[in-house]
């Protein structure tokens, strides 16, 4: 371990007329302890590769991301190229061809069926031409957690005969991570509205697309002027140079788009001897090797070796250079190496698995005398909090309820996914999922150090909902103040299992039977909505709902006879009164109009007897009534009563 370390120092020289690009050369080197006077190879891997699409209308062999990307939502890690312009993450069309281009494919119906559009990232899609010139290329770069994948079509003719002469420069870019999604389009040859290009579409001459669809084409994401309704204003007509767009997930499914400054990826295609030399420490024009790797001898007083690179890169024709700087530290100098592990894990370092974040020291002594202290700089990154809120290893649901599934303390730099018995939910990648099926769940968290954990389990369960229904009531109406019994039928209740029966409002039973159980007798002096709820042991519930109908019913019933003869039946005359009902006045008259009781014992009523104690003779008399009713309303009745000696 450790005998030199790799410092990269990136410098970029441009040709004349070029904006602002990015490149690198990825030196690889063998990872040993060293000293003056021992053998040194150092390799340089340029990662550009053609997708080899020579043919119109084909797509490219599967294509490998490097990385797990999520798009619209959901997560590949595979896609194939178009050379017409577009990236799809459907690769069931690897290597196919034939499938003929046309502007209608980019609406969200598709065109005549085809929606090959669909799940795509379009970055200049229209009718190219990749068959006689042009090149379409990707490159795969970057560390763990930080990757990119980017595709780019070099100067790519547009489709066919004088058409040929116009060519289309675009790249995209894939970032891990963030899911960020960046387009350059370096050239789009003015194509004008009435054409004659892309000829394969003559209602839609000129026009290019640029955007994102999801896989099933019901979402969209297009700029201004790029997508497939626009005509005379379309990009595509009047041509475009240096253009740069950024794409970022907003949400599962939504995007927000803005534009960003020119800055394309120049990808190298390939190591030649010529185009990659290597020199020593101050022999800046002598090289030491040329081609992919370079072998020396370590020499005390050569402290770093150049590898530079001069040559095509990019689309545009130009030479380029890119240098890139390797240095050699020997055993006599204190070396550091800089490493990162997830808490929980461990570090192997000279014989010893380290768990704790510090400084450590080791000293390598060689046969040579040259000796090398290395330090190691360890830090241990956290795992992702999983604590979820108000947790419970089990969760009872009712019938067709839900539940929410949170943690309580969420990062915006971690990502999540969701899994039921052991497998991931798809699409189930945010902080909270609502749960609605039974089973065992669990969330696992990825912190952007690439620290995972795996919360506690969740069982859920599905409880059956009780059944609740009223007997029903038939069609007569109440008197107010009557009593009624009610009833709530068996339903689905099983031999043993508890029910607990609520009725509400409580008011009309209260004195009565009172509001609990499956038969209850109440008291309803307006008509009332009964509501029914049904618990089981479970707590789940439901309710059903009757209404009582009422009505002040105000008619008295009064005796047309009545005997005060003292033997204790009928001796008083007095008015039946029902519920609800108030005896106000009561006034008897005999036939000639005289005034014979007037209210002198509303309770018992007239005992036949005038005021001053003596009896009344046997005869008919008349008789004024006046009461309320449930209604609040003040009633009369005037009939007559015969008195019987």
């Amino acid at each position: 371990m450790k005998g030199f370390k790799i410092l990269f120092f990136l410098t970029v020289l441009f040709a004349c007329g070029m904006v602002r690009s990015h490149a690198q050369i990825a030196l690889q080197y063998t990872d040993t302890t060293t000293c003056p006077g021992q053998p040194l190879t150092m390799c340089a891997a340029l990662t550009g590769q053609g997708t080899k699409i020579d043919a119109d209308d084909e797509y490219s062999f599967v294509i490998d991301l490097g990385f797990q990307f999520t798009y619209f939502g959901k997560q590949y890690t595979k896609c194939i190229v178009s050379g017409n312009g577009m990236l799809t993450f459907d690769t069931t069309m690897a290597g196919q061809s034939g499938a003929n281009w046309n502007w209608g494919q980019a609406s969200t119906a598709g065109w005549n069926g085809v929606t090959q559009a669909n799940n795509s990232i379009m970055v200049t899609f229209l009718d190219l031409y990749p068959v006689n010139a042009g090149v379409i290329r990707y490159q795969r770069f970057g560390q763990a957690g930080s990757r990119r994948f980017v595709v780019e079509w070099c100067r790519v003719p547009v489709f066919v005969g004088t058409c040929e002469q116009l060519f289309v420069t675009s790249q995209v870019i894939l970032y891990e991570g963030s899911n960020n999604i960046e387009m350059y389009t370096t050239h789009i040859s003015p194509m004008g509205f009435t054409g004659p290009c892309p000829s394969a579409s003559p209602s839609n001459l000129g026009q290019v697309v640029q955007g994102l669809r999801n896989d099933n084409g019901t979402a969209s994401f297009y700029p201004a002027n790029r997508d497939p309704a626009v005509t005379a204003t379309n990009w595509g007509v009047t041509g475009i140079n240096n253009d740069g767009m950024l794409y970022t997930p907003t949400g599962a499914t939504t995007y927000s788009m803005s534009p960003i400054a020119f800055n394309p990826w120049l990808i190298i295609d390939s190591i030649s001897s010529p185009d990659l030399k290597w020199y020593a420490e101050g022999e800046p024009n002598l090289p030491i090797g040329t081609g992919a790797c370079a072998s020396t001898v370590t020499d005390a007083n050569i402290n770093y070796y150049v590898v530079n690179f001069t040559g095509n890169a990019g689309c545009d024709p130009g030479i380029l250079t890119f240098t890139d700087t390797v240095r050699v530290h020997f055993g006599t100098s204190y070396d550091t190496t800089r490493a990162e592990i997830c808490a929980g894990t461990t570090y192997s370092w000279f014989g010893h698995d380290l768990f704790l974040a510090g400084n450590y020291d080791t000293l390598l002594k060689t046969t040579m005398g040259c000796d090398s202290f290395l330090r190691l700089e360890l830090t241990v990154n956290p795992l992702p909090d999983m604590t979820l809120s108000n947790f419970s290893s089990t969760l009872g649901l009712c019938g067709s309820d839900s539940a929410l599934l949170a943690l309580a303390n969420p990062e915006p730099t971690t990502s999540y996914q969701w899994n039921r018995d052991g497998y991931p939910i798809p699409g189930a990648n945010l902080p909270k999922y609502v749960v609605q099926e039974p089973g065992v769940y669990t969330v696992t968290a990825t912190t952007n150090k690439n620290c995972a954990l795996t919360s506690q389990q969740v069982t859920v369960t599905i409880n059956p909902t009780p059944e609740a229904k009223i007997e029903p009531l038939n069609d007569e109406i109440l008197c107010a103040y009557d009593t009624l019994e009610m009833k709530a039928l068996p339903g689905n209740i099983a031999a043993g299992d508890y029910y607990d029966y609520r009725w509400s409002p409580e008011k009309p039973f209260r004195f009565l039977s009172g509001p609990d159980g499956p038969k209850v007798r109440g008291l309803f002096l307006e008509p009332t909505e009964v509501v029914l709820t049904v618990y089981n042991k479970y707590g789940c519930y439901i309710t059903d709902t009757v209404l009582v109908r009422t009505k002040p019913c105000c008619e008295v019933f009064a005796p047309n006879a009545f005997s005060p003869n003292g033997d204790g039946l009928n001796d008083y005359f007095n008015p039946h009164l029902q519920p609800g009902q108030v005896l106000v006045s009561l006034q008897i008259f005999d036939r000639y109009g005289k005034l014979v009781y007037n209210n002198t014992n509303i309770k018992k009523g007239w005992d036949g007897r005038y005021s001053n104690g003596s009896e009344a003779g046997a005869e008919v008399y008349m008789y004024l009534m006046k009461y309320t009713c449930a209604d609040g309303k003040l009633y009369e009745k005037k009939e007559s009563v015969t008195l019987l000696r």
